[in-house]
Parts: C-alpha cells; sequence; structure tokens
C-alpha cells in the first residue's frame, strides 16, 4: 500500500514539474468595451493567452469569416484559421516573453470589397482600435498587430483609417495575405510579411504577397522583412487549411514572427 501511495506522489510530482517545464498557460476570455464602436454589442471579446515574462503584446485578426463566438463562457478555437493561431500562441517560441491576443468580431465578415463590406467598415475598424488601445493600457507594452488571411485586410485598413492608428502599434504582421491589400499612406511601422511558398489558395496567392512586399516596403521607413515558408503539407480545402493555414509548419512561422517582433 505504501509503495503504491509513493508511486501515485512521485506521479504527480512528474505532472507539476512537467507543466512547469512546459510553460502551460491558461487563456483566459476578456471583454473589451466598445469605445469607438457604436454598433452592437458594447463589447468585443478577445481571448488572452498570457506570456510568462512578456516584453511584447501580439494581437491576431483571424482570417476566414473573422468570428469565433468567444464568450464568457466559450473559448474554444474550432476552426482551421483560429487552430492555427492558437498553435501559435501556445508555442515554446513564443509562449515565455509574447502575450498574445485573439480578437473576435461580433458577427462573421466577407473578406468584403472596399467600403462596402465588413472588413472595411467603421465598426469592425473601430473595434480593433478599441482593443489595440485597451491592451496598451492594461499592458503597459507595445503591441503588434498581425492579420492572417483576411485579416491581412483588417490590418491594412485599421492603418489606412488614421495616422493615430499606425502610431498606436509597435508593428504589422502580415500572414497569408490576400492579394487586394494596399496601403494609401508611408508608415514608420516595422512590417514583417509570412506567406507559404506553396500557398493554393485563389485569393492568396504567393506572387502577388512578393509583389504586395515590394509596393508596402517603398512606403515604409522602418525595418521591413518578408519570410517564406516552406515546410508543411496539404490538407483539406485550400483556402482554410493546409500549406495556406501553415498545417506542419507553425514552428517555422513562429520562429519568424518570435525573432522580429522580440529583436
Amino acid at each position: 500500500m505504501e509503495h503504491k501511495r509513493n508511486a501515485i506522489v512521485f506521479f504527480l510530482i512528474l505532472v507539476f514539474i512537467a507543466a512547469g517545464f512546459l510553460g502551460i498557460c491558461h487563456a483566459e476570455v476578456i471583454a473589451v468595451p466598445a469605445v469607438r464602436a457604436k454598433g452592437s454589442p458594447e463589447v468585443t471579446f478577445t481571448l488572452l493567452y498570457p506570456a510568462k515574462n512578456p516584453k511584447v503584446t501580439l494581437l491576431f485578426i483571424p482570417g476566414g469569416p473573422g468570428s469565433t463566438g468567444l464568450g464568457p463562457n466559450h473559448k474554444d478555437l474550432k476552426n482551421h484559421s483560429t487552430f492555427m493561431l492558437r498553435e501559435l500562441a501556445l508555442s515554446n517560441e513564443l509562449r515565455s516573453e509574447v502575450n498574445v491576443v485573439i480578437f473576435d468580431n461580433p458577427t462573421k465578415m466577407d473578406f468584403g470589397y472596399r467600403g462596402v463590406q465588413p472588413r472595411y467598415g467603421d465598426d469592425h475598424l473601430a473595434r480593433i482600435e478599441d482593443v489595440v488601445q485597451f491592451y496598451k493600457n492594461k499592458t503597459g507594452l507595445p503591441v503588434w498587430l498581425m492579420g492572417h488571411s483576411n485579416g491581412t485586410i483588417s490590418v491594412t485598413e485599421y492603418i489606412n483609417r488614421s495616422e493615430q492608428n499606425a502610431q498606436n502599434v509597435a508593428g504589422l504582421i502580415l500572414s497569408g495575405s490576400r492579394a487586394e491589400i494596399t496601403l494609401n499612406k508611408k508608415i514608420n511601422t516595422p512590417l514583417l510579411m509570412l506567406h507559404h511558398q506553396t500557398d493554393q489558395c485563389s485569393g492568396t496567392p504567393y506572387a502577388a504577397a512578393q509583389n504586395n512586399y515590394v509596393k508596402l516596403k517603398a512606403l515604409g521607413s522602418a525595418v521591413s522583412e518578408f519570410k517564406t515558408i516552406l515546410g508543411g503539407e496539404a490538407a483539406g480545402n485550400p483556402c482554410s487549411d493546409g500549406f495556406h493555414m501553415y498545417r506542419g509548419a507553425y514552428s517555422e512561422a513562429t520562429r519568424h514572427i518570435e525573432f522580429f517582433v522580440l529583436r
């Protein structure tokens, strides 16, 4: 009996040691008050993965419909876009020094056309402004803004919206970007573009990302880089899985992000 008890105690000790070694963190749903946004609801839900010794906060704007259904009792990330973000958030490279926040738009969105659909809409962009300011105040740390796929429209339109918006973020990351993204002003903000060389989604071709990088780099006075993701695998829908979502290449993508935002 004593031998069995000791074995159980030893097992529990190993579990606690492993948990500490892996840096396991608990995601927290945080409702950000809508200050600039005037639509309903009056909060924007976010999911915070806190770092152990944070130096920066990285705010993700998801692709796809941009809405994950976060709420006070719901923090599951089930679609491919947010699953990719969760994997990045929990990676070894980021979880020690980078707070990761996932933005959840209250309603589903198409990628849209300029001035017509929600990705370009006042409510969506004002909610991003609210969340950026909220986490700057909450953490006292620089906030980086990252969009993936359709989310790159949200990020570039956030910058196009005002000079103050560009000044409020420490840097930009455009990942798996839409072909139609553009900036309408010069920026003094570090820019990282990530794209999979074998991206098979029709709206996010690799060649278009390379061309857009040349244009965006010409507008920026700060450091900018383009990183090509090579690993991973094809699987499922080419616009919501596989190479476009860095399936099997999460660590490769995260290493580029970690190096860029922390240096």
